[in-house]
C-alpha cells in the first residue's frame, strides 16, 4: 500500500469485471485530466471509448500472474494542446489486474516536433534552388583525406553536377579523374572545422562551381551548397579573351608603327605574339597564292 500511494506514476488494481480495488492519487490526477471525472468505480467505463479492446483483452488473458496483457497510448485534449497517457495492463493474480498510467506528453510532443522539423527539413532540402549535399570525408590509416562519400543529395545536385545515383557512392568512385583540390579543400571543412566559400572548376566534370561548405556532426561530415557557374565562367573567360586580344592588337599596332625594316617588323611582331601566347617559339611565314598545289 505504501508503494501504491508513493509511486510516481498512476496505478489502478481492478478485477476482470472492471471494478476498481485500489487506485493511487497519481492515477486519479491523470484520469481526471483526461476524462474530467473525479471518481472511478469501473475502469472500463472510463477507458472503453479510447481503448475499446481492453475488456476483451482482460477477459481473454491467460490466468498467469505477471503476464503482460497489453499496452495502449491514449491521446486527449485539443489538437494544439494534445496530451498523451501511456497505459500498461498486467495480470497480478487470479481475476486481478494492474493498470499503470504514465504521462508521456513531453516525450510525444518532442517526437512530434522532431518529425515536423524533419519534414520541414526534407521539404527545404528538396525545394532549395541550389545544389545541396551532405558528405562524409574518408581518411586512410594515417588520418589523411583520400575521398568523400555522398550521404544525401537533393534533386538539383544531379542536375548541376551531372552525377546520377550519387548517394552511397564516393566522389572518386564516380569521377576517377576528379582533381585532388576538391578532396583537399573539403578536408579543411570536414577535418579542420573551417567554413569556406570558394569558386572552383573541374575539368573532369567540365563545370565550374560557386561553393559554400560547413562542418557538421557527426565528425568528418560536412554540408555543401553550390551553384553551377559554368556558363557565367565561360562568358567571363570569353570577355577576358576579347579584352586580352584587343590589348595585344593595340600593343602590336603601337610597337610596329615606326618600324620601316620588314625583317625587324617580322622579328618584333613574332616576339610580341610569343609573349602574348606564352610560347617558346613563333614562326613568321608569308602565304604565296600563286603557288600551285
Amino acid at each position: 500500500m505504501q508503494f501504491l500511494y508513493m509511486c510516481p506514476f498512476g496505478l489502478i488494481q481492478f478485477s476482470d469485471e472492471g471494478t476498481v480495488e485500489r487506485i493511487n492519487p497519481e492515477a486519479v490526477n491523470l484520469l481526471t485530466m483526461a476524462f474530467s471525472v473525479s471518481e472511478f468505480h469501473n475502469v472500463f467505463d472510463a477507458l472503453r471509448e479510447v481503448w475499446p479492446e481492453l475488456p476483451s483483452l482482460v477477459n481473454s488473458a491467460e490466468r498467469e500472474p505477471g503476464r503482460l496483457v497489453d499496452n495502449h497510448l491514449i491521446a486527449y485534449g485539443a489538437a494544439s494542446l494534445c496530451r498523451w497517457l501511456s497505459t500498461t495492463v498486467v495480470r497480478v493474480d487470479a481475476g486481478q489486474n494492474m493498470l499503470a498510467i504514465t504521462d508521456v506528453s513531453d516525450a510525444m510532443q518532442s517526437e512530434a516536433f522532431g518529425q515536423q522539423s524533419e519534414g520541414r527539413l526534407h521539404a527545404l532540402f528538396d525545394s532549395i534552388d541550389e545544389g545541396f549535399c551532405i558528405a562524409e570525408m574518408l581518411v586512410d590509416d594515417q588520418g589523411l583525406p583520400v575521398d568523400y562519400l555522398f550521404v544525401k543529395v537533393n534533386p538539383l545536385f544531379e542536375q548541376m553536377t551531372g552525377l546520377h545515383g550519387a548517394e552511397g557512392n564516393t566522389a572518386l568512385g564516380m569521377v576517377p579523374d576528379l582533381e585532388p583540390a576538391w578532396v583537399q579543400t573539403y578536408a579543411q571543412v570536414a577535418l579542420g572545422g573551417e567554413t569556406l566559400r570558394f569558386e572552383l572548376g573541374s575539368e573532369a566534370l567540365g563545370r565550374w562551381f560557386d561553393v559554400f561548405s560547413m562542418p557538421l556532426a557527426p565528425a568528418r561530415q560536412f554540408a555543401v551548397v553550390f551553384k553551377d557557374k559554368t556558363e557565367r565562367h565561360r562568358w567571363e573567360q570569353s570577355l577576358q579573351r576579347d579584352a586580352d586580344l584587343n590589348e595585344f592588337r593595340a600593343r602590336l599596332t603601337d610597337a610596329l608603327r615606326t618600324v620601316g625594316n620588314p625583317v625587324e617588323l617580322q622579328e618584333r611582331a613574332a616576339k610580341l605574339l610569343g609573349e602574348f601566347l606564352d610560347v617558346d617559339g613563333v614562326i613568321y611565314a608569308e602565304l604565296d597564292d600563286t603557288l600551285e598545289h
